[in-house]
């Protein structure tokens, strides 16, 4: 790692800024080209140093920026395993952070510029605040939003972000990210009756992200979550805001979405043996939400799968439990 000098023009991140915001500002104000220029001062080529857990970068950087490695790796995502990282102080799968796409509300911006860290959760696809759907293109050269730009709120083709005008969203298009927010933060969440409102953020995520997968593809037996992130923020508000409404009711709207990937699977593998496929969904839930904060979820599938051996369909299931 090189020595470095400290920057000309240094001051504190904000209390909500992300990591790589704050570094683009600092490149901004020093007349850097860009984030990358600035950091090959000490040695940095990528941005892969944003999961790195080696104190002697976040030293480095330090040095560089005049902040204490405190403020830097607080905003950074230090791996904990395979799998997990850091978000804030909670332990989260890193498919849940969009490590390459960048998200912005040109609202903000206008406001005060700066990245929000909250913007890089990938299902936060709404400003609350602005009652806005974040943006990740430029609208007028159509080129995707990157870290690799000169300014915080200019495009390369020089657009002005803070000039767009978002349209407003509808109040229901806005709850996930208010929960999010909310769970981020350690709050409780307005909804106290949520299901999800008492989960870590991380199996909040899983369980949105796995009812998300059922929307979104034809086969509920499939391995699809984790593709989500990858979408168009616009198709995946979408999606996200059917599979957050799934948990409205709980669990009466579930067996509703049930009812209907099952009326969707009209094909010749369900017809062979429906039973079977309801048993290789039921495994791979037992599977993969073990953690004794996710009994609700396992407990509605299996009062479903019940009706449904037992000859007398989802319906029964639902009666069942307005019954108790």
């Amino acid at each position: 790692m090189k020595k470095s000098k400290q920057l000309v023009v240094t001051f504190c991140p904000k209390v909500d800024e992300s990591l790589r915001g704050y570094l683009l500002r600092l490149a901004e104000n020093n007349c850097y080209h860009s984030i990358l220029p600035m950091l090959k001062v000490i040695g940095l080529n990528d941005f892969t140093f944003i999961t790195s857990t080696n104190k002697h970068i976040f030293e480095s950087i330090a040095t560089l920026t005049g902040v204490s490695i405190d403020q830097l790796m607080s905003r950074a995502y230090p791996s904990v395993s395979s799998k997990l990282t850091f978000f804030l102080g909670h332990p989260l799968h890193r498919k849940f952070i969009l490590l390459n796409n960048v998200r912005i509300c040109p609202v903000c911006l206008k406001e005060s510029p700066y990245c929000r860290i909250i913007w890089e959760l990938s299902p936060v696809t709404t400003c609350p605040k602005h009652n806005c759907l974040l943006i990740e293109s430029c609208p007028v050269c159509g080129t995707k939003i990157s870290w690799r730009r000169s300014h915080v709120a200019i495009c390369k083709c020089e657009y002005d972000f803070r000039s767009i005008k978002p349209p407003k969203l509808q109040n229901h298009e806005l709850k996930l990210s208010r929960h999010i927010h909310a769970v981020v933060n350690y709050k409780v969440y307005n909804n106290c009756d949520h299901p999800l409102d008492k989960l870590t953020l991380n199996n909040f995520l899983l369980i949105l992200f796995f009812i998300a997968s059922q929307v979104l593809t034809t086969n509920y037996a499939q391995h699809g979550r984790y593709l989500l992130p990858y979408v168009q923020n616009t198709l995946l508000h979408e999606i996200l805001t059917q599979s957050y409404a799934v948990f409205d009711d709980w669990p009466f709207k579930y067996y509703q979405l049930l009812d209907t990937l099952r009326k969707r699977h009209g094909d010749i593998e369900l017809k062979k043996s429906p039973k079977k496929t309801l048993f290789m969904y039921r495994k791979r839930i037992s599977r993969e939400f073990s953690d004794n904060e996710l009994h609700f979820f396992r407990e509605a599938f299996d009062s479903y799968y019940l009706g449904e051996h037992i000859g007398s369909g989802s319906k029964a299931s639902i009666n069942r439990h307005a019954k108790t």
